[in-house]
């Protein structure tokens, strides 16, 4: 994954001009504001909805989620467990920060043209394929060796996600309700819990993505 990331900014600083157009195209649209100290709860991004609402977002995703849970029971102790959440911390800052320069890039590469208005695409869910499918797309293969390698972060998540469900249904309701049921059968019971479960996740994107053109619940989506 971060290959793929690497790669494409990469390719947008070619493509673009470097660091300095990419930062310059943002900074005269205003698109960069790191002394934003509004207080209205209204405005989308300011230092407090930074600070306040990544604190909200992010302490009970590491404090009080299963798979979170299971990953720090899968450690050999307290110390190694805290250990292991330092090294996510820089890994997830790392990523969110080439994340967000790659959509700075986009935007440089777009300023002129929006590719949403020109309907060349239908949704900013698929601006980063256009993007590497427009700079790179001479190129045969490798767009979609990049989209593979960010889409394979997603799903490593997905899957983890979904064997924490399997692990909780399995341990708090069959176990309770059928203690006596040997290892085999819970093992062929958890993995149709967990098709079942990633069955109706997906079909879940229909209805959310419906609901985002109105709601913005992006870290749902």
């Amino acid at each position: 994954m971060l290959v793929s990331l690497l790669a494409i900014i990469i390719a947008g600083l070619v493509e673009v001009g470097g660091f300095s157009a990419i930062f310059e195209r943002n900074r005269e649209t205003n698109r960069i504001s790191f002394s934003n100290v509004d207080v209205d709860p209204r405005t989308r991004h300011t230092l407090w909805t930074s600070i306040i609402g990544g604190l909200a977002f992010w302490l009970p995703i590491y404090a009080a989620t299963q798979p979170q849970i299971q990953r720090y029971n899968s450690v050999s102790n307290l110390r190694t467990a805290r250990k292991t959440l330092i090294i996510n911390m820089f890994g997830l800052m790392t990523i969110m920060l080439l994340s967000s320069w790659i959509g700075m890039t986009i935007f440089a590469k777009y300023i002129l043209c929006d590719p949403i208005s020109a309907k060349f695409i239908n949704s900013p869910d698929q601006l980063l394929p256009f993007f590497v499918m427009d700079v790179l797309g001479k190129y045969p293969g490798l767009p979609g060796l990049l989209v593979g390698g960010l889409t394979c972060g997603t799903l490593s998540t997905i899957s983890s996600a979904l064997n924490s469900l399997t692990a909780t249904i399995i341990e708090d309701f069959v176990k309770y309700y059928r203690p006596n049921l040997p290892d085999q059968k819970l093992t062929v019971l958890s993995k149709i819990i967990s098709t079942v479960c990633g069955i109706v996740a997906f079909l879940f994107v229909f209805p959310i993505a419906a609901v985002n053109n109105t709601i913005q619940i992006a870290p749902v989506s």
